[in-house]
């Protein structure tokens, strides 16, 4: 049997014919996305504006906000910060001068990266009192220690370090010192708030203002562009019910643990910490100014009270207005206060006098322990 094998002829293709994929097209549609985009940049660069949030005091102490914006900038951990590289008029007021270099220092210079071996170094955190308010650079409590102790010690290098921020509270003291402040290998750490921290900021504490900062903090890759910043803004602001009406930034409880916190952060670190309460003008008029504050500075003298520095077992802390109190005495009838809280120049001297006798003996102990952690390895070579 013979099979016949009968061929059909194929059957069309009837699918669509692909078009080739047109780039062109493609490109060009991604070229007005960027363009759209650069134009609301731009857009939002020149007509929409948010300034910095920046909790100054109040009163006499109140900035005008053209000076807070040329000032201060935004920090995604301290809520706000000095500017980089600002200076303004020795002639101006409240802001004279350096007010920061690029290491956020209230100094000219720079601090190096690594601490020498007859260096001390100490770190001066605070608010506006230590930053300087209404004086220069060189009038702060930190720089007129730092002159009278390398006069004492011509053989050390004494670098005392101005980290003071005007406005800010123990817990923006305890994050700086988290983020930045022990990069600079402090040897001593002198902290000093309690004024701000018994302020209301919004009746929210400085816990939720930070974090509700934090729900709103844009990444890292686009925080150059202010429109990402509006709609991070925009899109993830978290509501918080105040606690109460006039909360303040800190109460007593949290501002005791923040102490906690500070004190074990920077002995882990191998640096010793000194308290320096702060004195109010109201101590001295007699007025009722400064008795919603009186709580903050106890608790500061409580507490460093309850540890010691040096050698000779002295509290770790300085009470200020018992220095002014001594000051006002031996110069009577001389204004002690710019306002309720800041000392005039006088009494930044008087101050940074007391810082440095108080830290003379402190300082012979630490490099006489520096002097034989040194030796400590040479004599276990040779006993070897």
């Amino acid at each position: 049997m013979i099979a016949v094998v009968t061929r059909t002829p194929d059957a069309p293709d009837e699918s669509p014919a692909r078009r080739p994929v047109d780039t062109g097209h493609y490109l060009l549609l991604l070229a007005m996305v960027v363009v759209m985009l650069i134009l609301a940049e731009l857009f939002t660069r020149s007509c929409v504006h948010y300034g910095t949030e920046v909790q100054i005091g109040f009163g006499a102490t109140r900035l005008d906000d053209r000076v807070v914006e040329a000032a201060f900038e935004e920090d995604p951990e301290l809520t706000w910060r000095l500017r980089r590289d600002m200076r303004f008029p020795e002639r101006d007021f409240p802001l004279r001068g350096i007010l920061a270099n690029s290491q956020g220092l209230r100094a000219p210079r720079l601090v190096a990266p690594k601490k020498g071996a007859n260096e001390i170094r100490i770190l001066f955190v605070g608010d506006s009192v230590t930053f300087g308010w209404r004086v220069s650079h060189n009038e702060t409590i930190s720089k007129r220690a730092e002159v009278r102790l390398a006069a004492i010690y011509p053989e050390l290098k004494i670098t005392c370090m101005n980290a003071g921020v005007p406005g800010y509270s123990l817990f923006q003291g305890w994050k700086y010192l988290e983020t930045a402040g022990m990069r600079f290998e402090p040897d001593l750490v002198v902290v000093s708030f309690g004024v701000n921290d018994g302020m209301s900021w919004s009746d929210l504490s400085d816990f939720q203002h930070y974090e509700r900062l934090q729900a709103i903090r844009v990444p890292p890759a686009l925080r150059f562009s202010q429109l990402a910043g509006l709609f991070y803004t925009a899109t993830n602001r978290k509501i918080i019910a105040p606690d109460y009406v006039n909360r303040p930034r800190l109460t007593l409880p949290e501002f005791h643990d923040l102490l906690e916190r500070v004190k074990g952060f920077v002995t882990a670190r191998n640096a010793d910490l000194l308290l320096m309460t702060q004195a109010l003008a109201g101590e001295f008029d007699g007025s009722e100014a400064a008795a919603s504050h009186n709580h903050y500075q106890s608790e500061m003298a409580r507490f460093g009270g309850a540890f010691f520095l040096g050698p000779g077992r002295e509290p770790a802390w300085i009470d200020a207005t018992s220095v002014l109190r001594i000051l006002a005495a031996e110069r009577p009838g001389e204004s002690l206060f710019f306002d309720h809280v800041h000392p005039t120049r006088i009494g930044y001297e008087a101050l940074a006098e007391a810082v440095a006798e108080r830290l003379e003996p402190w300082i012979e102990n630490r490099m006489r322990s520096r002097h034989d952690d040194s030796e400590r390895p040479a004599a276990a070579e040779q006993s070897s």
